[in-house]
């Protein structure tokens, strides 16, 4: 007999501000990702797990668009080597400029 699986969340648990404030500055600190220094830290003065706070990190990747970036960049990438002779459509590349630009902002390179 199989065991009853609890259906996931879709909501990221609801923090109090000083431990989401604690996240949120380890996550800027670290452009995206929380090293492993600041995850014991959080862990240890606000009581989370390893897997919360990667859950924690994942839903904020996720709500600010990375996946979905990554995902056309993908979609972008299948278009050019199926259609090596061809150029993209202007819709294409005006949403691959903004993708991209998006990518700089989030890793903290400058625009030249």
């Amino acid at each position: 007999m199989k065991a009853d699986k609890t259906p996931k969340k879709n909501k990221s648990p609801l923090y109090p501000p000083a431990t989401v404030d604690a996240l949120l500055k380890a996550f800027e600190a670290g452009q995206g990702h929380i090293n492993r220094d600041s995850r014991a830290e959080i862990s240890r003065e606000h009581n989370l797990t390893y897997r919360q706070i990667s859950a924690w990190t994942n839903d904020r990747k996720r709500r600010h668009g990375l996946y979905g970036e990554l995902k056309f960049i993908r979609k972008l990438s299948r278009y050019v080597q199926a259609h090596p002779d061809e150029d993209p459509s202007d819709e294409m590349f005006q949403e691959f400029q903004t993708v991209l630009n998006k990518i700089i902002e989030m890793n903290g390179y400058d625009k030249q």
